[in-house]
């Protein structure tokens, strides 16, 4: 409430000073404006005696005025602790009652006789009896101000919780920025072809993690933010409104070759569960290669890989063994530990080993869909065949008869100095805690390619099945490394 002032602050008080008073009025606040709720009422009460209405006081001639009043909102208030006196009070008027008129002197004797009785002096005015002051108007009684709610400092965001895996995203690092143009060797050597009948052709290369987030663009395009924490490589800008319509015209490449290839790759990100924080991956290894294809007897060929197809493995609601695999990986490149390769994320890894994810898609297709509803269900994998060649027993089922590269992604994590590989968990597994870990990893692959490129490397280094290794294209033209991929 705005401090009151009010110009009459002390006055001896007359008949005359009850007037002065009920002149100053009530309160005002700092604007200059009646305060309604304190204006203190003079009631006269007699020509010593006056009540302040709204207040506590009887005062009389010659005592100081001291208002006080009760604010509605904050209770008690006592003007002489708030007021100034911009003005000098008046100086103090006292009521001074008539003196009495003397008796003239007696008029003289001529006789002897009596002396008249002397004039009585004339009385003074009656006082009139005070007037009962009217009963005071109860001051209504102040609603109660509410207590106002309690100021509580805010708390710290909390991690994200998805699927019931919490992700602690505050120190994240930053991805490396990708390059935003091809990046390739002039034709040289052409691969050799492979010498083995049933040896796979195979073309891959390395990619550079590129962002996190809790985005999947297959399976909640345009909603972002409505799935588990993904962890996503190649394309720089890939979200939720990433489609194979556009992911050719956005965004950086991370991986060998530059912007030959915007494929997007992403899967359930590593989290360390001592920290709640999702591991940084190495990088990943995408491989291409004929897969089944030279064990299949039914003279299909190898097909490059479609314009617009995206697709998914593994069962991201997995509760058992699915169809990922995990290893401690030694360090220099010497493979495996041994005893450690399985279906779930090893408990045992040394300080010093990677722990390596691996999953690969299905490699038949439907040969008209670009994806389905649950987005496997155009894919398909080779099954059995009563083949002429015994060596050659498989086939793509008739449903999916068009043979494309079998896709495989590897991604190796190090392991946090002070932690263990037993603290690693998928942001995917939701499931039991008591089980081990890995169970629900799955892969997702959105083509990115540039279609003249992927042709080409899909009937070079597939169908004619050369090596291809980790650099050429089957051409003799070489992809270029960058950024530490």
């Amino acid at each position: 409430m705005p401090p009151i002032t009010n110009s009459c602050v002390t006055l001896a008080l007359s008949a005359v000073a009850l007037a002065a008073l009920a002149a100053c009025g009530g309160g005002k606040d700092d604007t200059g404006a009646p305060s309604a709720s304190n204006e203190p009422t003079v009631v006269e009460v007699g020509p010593t005696l006056l009540q302040v209405e709204n207040g506590s006081k009887l005062l009389r001639a010659g005592s100081e005025v001291s208002l006080r009043w009760r604010d509605q909102d904050t209770g008690p208030k006592h003007v002489g602790q708030t007021l100034a006196t911009p003005t000098p009070a008046p100086a103090p008027i006292s009521v001074v009652a008539p003196a009495p008129v003397p008796a003239p002197a007696p008029a003289p004797i001529a006789a002897p006789a009596p002396a008249p009785a002397p004039t009585p002096a004339p009385a003074p005015p009656p006082v009139k009896a005070p007037v009962p002051a009217p009963a005071p108007t109860p001051a209504p009684t102040p609603a109660p101000t509410p207590a106002p709610p309690p100021v509580t400092e805010p708390a710290p965001a909390p991690a994200s919780i998805h699927g019931g895996i919490v992700v602690n995203t505050s120190s994240i690092p930053l991805a490396q920025p990708g390059v935003s143009t091809e990046l390739l060797y002039p034709p040289g050597g052409i691969p050799p072809l492979v010498a083995d009948p049933r040896g796979e052709g195979a073309f891959r290369l390395l990619c550079n993690w590129t962002k996190m987030s809790y985005d999947d663009p297959i399976v909640y395009p345009g909603q972002p933010g409505l799935a588990h924490h993904h962890t996503f490589f190649g394309n720089t800008v890939i979200d939720a409104n990433t489609t194979p319509d556009n992911i050719r015209s956005r965004g950086n490449a991370s991986c060998r070759g530059g912007t030959i290839n915007l494929s997007g790759y992403w899967v359930p990100s590593m989290i360390d569960t001592a920290t709640n924080k999702p591991l940084v991956p190495r990088y990943l290894i995408v491989y291409y290669k004929t897969g089944y294809w030279p064990f299949m007897g039914d003279g299909s060929q190898i097909q490059p890989m479609p314009h617009g197809l995206r697709m998914i493995t593994g069962d991201s609601t997995a509760q058992g063994p699915g169809d990922g695999e995990f290893s401690c990986f030694m360090a220099n490149g010497q493979g495996n530990r041994p005893g450690t390769w399985g279906r779930e994320i090893p408990a045992n890894c040394d300080p010093t080993d990677a722990v390596r994810t691996r999953i690969s898609f299905q490699q038949c297709w439907d040969g008209v869909n670009l994806d389905s509803p649950d987005h496997k269900s155009h894919m398909a994998t080779p099954v059995a065949y009563n083949s002429p060649d015994s060596s050659r027993p498989f086939r793509c089922p008739a449903t999916h008869p068009v043979v494309l590269p079998l896709v495989t992604f590897t991604v190796d994590y190090d392991i946090p100095a002070g932690s263990s590989s037993a603290n690693f968990r998928l942001s995917s597994d939701t499931y039991d805690r008591s089980k081990p870990a890995g169970y629900s990893t799955h892969g997702d692959w959105m083509n990115g390619w540039d279609t003249a490129i992927s042709t080409l490397w899909g009937i070079k280094c597939m169908r004619e099945r050369r090596d291809c290794g980790s650099a050429n294209l089957g051409d003799g033209r070489g992809t270029m490394e960058f950024q530490g991929n």
